[in-house]
Order: structure tokens, then C-alpha cells, then sequence
């Protein structure tokens, strides 16, 4: 079914403040450029539910073996998890393919970590008491497709607010099996994904917090570069353009220099140019990595 397109639009934006904004109310109100990470073509929710489903798969017994799940009802589905689970969704954007059997979207949310919810000995007790040195936000990312490519998943992650990088944490693939109860399921096995993915949020910024925190050389630079290409957080092309990006004068005035969390940056900015799915893949991996760099237990 032919759709029409629609140009995308920045939403979330910040009411006009009476007093001067502080530093943190500055980086939070800076809109994040989602639409930039959801490929295809940018739509406005309501384009979602505009693409004519598959038809039901059954066997040869007649029982239900696929049923298709509109993108809308499972970006529903998702917020009203969020709400639940008392996060607030501040900004959104969603793409589609132009045959419209894959979607993505992405969702700022405000929800704050708990440090006393962390356990820090499993990451950095030496960090319990330290400060953030940046801003970032919370983002649920999703996934949906018709055609089979891939399954139904969601993704925790963080956009850091002075650039819009954008990188993923975990996710949880939604393995509810699309036969004829998983319209009646869905709400439920949705809701307990965002739940294990929001408390996993927690640790998340912990970890950033020991990025910012851990100090780097030129030896354990080149060490973090290649320990990323074998996890396949980035491709063997791609290290120039990550050490360039670490490198340059724009970098070191957003993000600092001779820290693990300058260094991530240069990283998730790479990731800018890959399509949602890559970015949840490959961010994930990068995790990994850097928390082997900064002295993080698993």
C-alpha cells in the first residue's frame, strides 16, 4: 500500500523558561536528533497502522503458526509500558521501510537512575560517591517486522545530549511467538521486558559514570580499537575514522580528551552513518569492551 510521506519533525520541545536555564537544564533541552538513527523514511505514528498486514499463517491443521502485529500497536504497547513503569516519554521518532513490513523507532525517556539500587561492587566502588560529568538521556529503542527479517525486540540505551550520539546497553528480544494468543499476551510480555530493560538502566549510567572517570593512553587505545573489531562493535574499515573522530578539535571541545568516555564518544559518533538495528548490535558489543577498559565486573 502506497504511503504518504510525511517530513520529520522534532517533537518534545521544552516549554519557555521564566528564569535563566541552569547548565543541566540547557543540555536536557537541547532536542535530540532521533529521526537521524531510524533509517528508512522518517513517519509520524499514525503511518504505522497504515500499511496492510500480512496474512495469517496457519498449518495444515489450521492452527495459527504467524499473526502479524501492526508497528502501531506495538509502539502503543511499549509507551504504555513506559507509563507503567513510570517513565515518561519525552521526545519520539519512527521510521519504515518503503514497503512498510520494517519499523524502528526510538524514545527519549525521563526516567532517572536510582544509585542506591546499583550494587557497586559489582562495577566501581571507588565511583559510589562521584558526580556525572555529562548529560544524558534515557532511550527505549524497537523494532518490528512482517516479513520475518528479524524478531520483535526492545533496547535500552542512552543519547549523550551534547552530540546525540546514540548507543545501546542491552536488549530484550521479545520471543513471544506471533501465533494466535500474541494479541492477548503482547500488553504483558511487553511490559516485563521494559521492566528488566529499565531496571538494567541503572547499571548503564554507572558505567558511564566510570567511563568518564577512567583515564587512556595511547597503548590502551590502540588495545580498545582492535578489542572492538574482534567483538564486531565496529568494522575493521571503520577504527581510522573512530581514532580521526577521537583525534579532531570538535571532538576534544564536546567531549574532553584521555578518557574512556571521550573515547566511547568516538565511537557511538561512527555510529551515526548505521541504521537503527546495527546501532543496537554494535553499541551493545562496545559495552563490552569498555567495560573491560575501565575495570567493570560483569
Amino acid at each position: 500500500m502506497a504511503r504518504r510521506q510525511h517530513p520529520a519533525r522534532t517533537v518534545g520541545q521544552l516549554a519557555v523558561q521564566q528564569q535563566p536555564p541552569t547548565k543541566k537544564e540547557k543540555a536536557m533541552s537541547k532536542p535530540i536528533n532521533l529521526i537521524l538513527h531510524c533509517g528508512a523514511s522518517a513517519v509520524e505514528p499514525e503511518q504505522l497502522d497504515a500499511v496492510q498486514l500480512p496474512p495469517v499463517k496457519r498449518n495444515d491443521r489450521g492452527r495459527v503458526t504467524f499473526q502479524p502485529i501492526s508497528h502501531l500497536t506495538v509502539r502503543n504497547r511499549i509507551r504504555e509500558a513506559l507509563t507503567n513503569n513510570h517513565a515518561k516519554v519525552t521526545e519520539e521518532a519512527q521510521g519504515m521501510t518503503n514497503d512498510g513490513a520494517r519499523a524502528f523507532g526510538i524514545m527519549a525517556i525521563n526516567q532517572s537512575p536510582n544509585d542506591t539500587q546499583v550494587n557497586w561492587g559489582n562495577l566501581r566502588e571507588d565511583l559510589a560517591d562521584q558526580p556525572s560529568k555529562n548529560e544524558r538521556v534515557l532511550v527505549v529503542g524497537w523494532r518490528n517486522s512482517h516479513d520475518h527479517k528479524f524478531a520483535q525486540g526492545i533496547a535500552m540505551g542512552s543519547a549523550a545530549t551534547v552530540c546525540d550520539n546514540l548507543c545501546f546497553s542491552s536488549e530484550v528480544v521479545v520471543k513471544r511467538r506471533h501465533t494466535r494468543h500474541i494479541l492477548r499476551d503482547l500488553p504483558h510480555v511487553i511490559n516485563r521486558a521494559v521492566g528488566r530493560l529499565l531496571a538494567n538502566s541503572r547499571r548503564q549510567e554507572m558505567a558511564f559514570r566510570a567511563m568518564e572517570y577512567t583515564t587512556v593512553n595511547r597503548v590502551n587505545i590502540n588495545d580498545t580499537l582492535v578489542e572492538a573489531m574482534v567483538a564486531k562493535a565496529i568494522p575493521n574499515a571503520a577504527i581510522p575514522k573512530v581514532l580521526a573522530e577521537y583525534q579532531s578539535e570538535t571532538h576534544r571541545e564536546k567531549h574532553g580528551a584521555g578518557t574512556a568516555w571521550s573515547l566511547w564518544n568516538a565511537f557511538t559518533e561512527i555510529y551515526k552513518s548505521d541504521p537503527l538495528p546495527t546501532v543496537m548490535k554494535r553499541s551493545q558489543a562496545l559495552h563490552g569492551v569498555f567495560h573491560k577498559l575501565c575495570g567493570i565486573k560483569s
